[in-house]
């Protein structure tokens, strides 16, 4: 970003002029460099720009599908990272399961009720709610659904470089996009003050597990500060109160006790229902030089054309 500004004619200081303590500030390390020069290098710079991000990403997750927690990062994460991140890839296979459903099913015909036939309650905590929705209504695949749906189904290998880049490096922002929970230091700490000063047998749910949690935590720092010998789990509740406060893992299971009814309308878990092959934004058909972009509109669900 910087080198692209000075090249535009953005007068910033060169590097060379920069402070010893501002060029290790700008200092890249070594390793993330090299993955992230092997990913631009696969990702090219013909055709849709927006589509080949994706395909890589695709390409990795459908890489990851069945040993993502095998990765020395899913090893590295906390507790609760390590449920957000197992909890987004169940969903991700479920998915799967709908969009090949979908692949071949017929459209509904008149007075049809039926829908997706394995349908059950168990499948609003494995498949996103806008993938049941539509085997529930028999919608056919979009475009942009064929063509995801191609690539894990014939899934081509990344270089070793890049699926480094991927498990190392990547965000991902739908198995850490929260709808429910307490999700920062701030929300932890109040809401643990908030359910200590109550009475427990008033306490029911998660907020249960919060109290119990809390004294927990609270028992194996006063054994510490009496010198006694702390157990394994004890010194990982220790260990967790010198960063932040020490909190229960949040899972799907725990949804009902922390949401707002109305989220239920697209979501039946903690994250939002749209899971990884819903587009999430629109974008111009145009670059920035005229030249035309090769994606086209999402085009509307079969419903709503009907409706139109």
């Amino acid at each position: 970003m910087f080198k692209e500004a000075r090249v535009k004619g953005v007068p910033l200081m060169p590097f060379s002029e920069f402070e010893p303590l501002l060029k290790n500030d700008y200092s890249v390390n070594q390793e993330l460099a090299s993955a992230w020069n092997a990913y631009t290098a696969e990702l090219g710079n013909n055709g849709d720009i927006l589509m080949k991000h994706m395909e890589l990403y695709y390409r990795w997750r459908a890489a990851r599908l069945n040993n993502l927690e095998k990765t020395a990062s899913y090893a590295a994460a906390s507790d609760q990272s390590k449920q957000d991140m197992s909890d987004a890839n169940r969903m991700l296979a479920g998915d799967l399961e709908v969009l090949k459903y979908r692949k071949n099913v017929q459209p509904k015909a008149a007075g049809d009720d039926t829908g997706y036939e394995p349908c059950t309650l168990l499948d609003q905590n494995r498949i996103n709610q806008w993938q049941l929705s539509c085997a529930m209504r028999r919608n056919r695949l979009d475009e942009w659904e064929k063509w995801a749906l191609e690539i894990f189904e014939n899934p081509e290998p990344l270089p070793p470089e890049v699926m480094r880049f991927f498990d190392d490096y990547i965000h991902d922002s739908y198995a850490g996009f929260y709808l429910a929970g307490e999700v920062t230091e701030y929300d932890r700490r109040k809401k643990v003050s908030e359910v200590v000063k109550k009475d427990r047998r008033s306490l029911k749910g998660f907020d249960l597990k919060i109290y119990d949690h809390a004294k927990k935590t609270e028992a194996a720092l006063n054994k510490q500060k009496a010198g006694e010998a702390l157990d394994e789990d004890e010194e990982k509740l220790v260990k967790e109160a010198e960063f932040g406060t020490p909190y229960p893992v949040m899972t799907d299971n725990d949804t009902a006790d922390m949401r707002s009814i109305a989220i239920e309308t697209q979501t039946w878990t903690r994250r939002e229902g749209g899971g990884y092959f819903l587009p999430r934004g629109n974008y111009p058909l145009k670059g920035p030089y005229g030249e035309e972009i090769l994606r086209k509109p999402r085009p509307a669900p079969e419903t709503e054309k009907a409706a139109a």
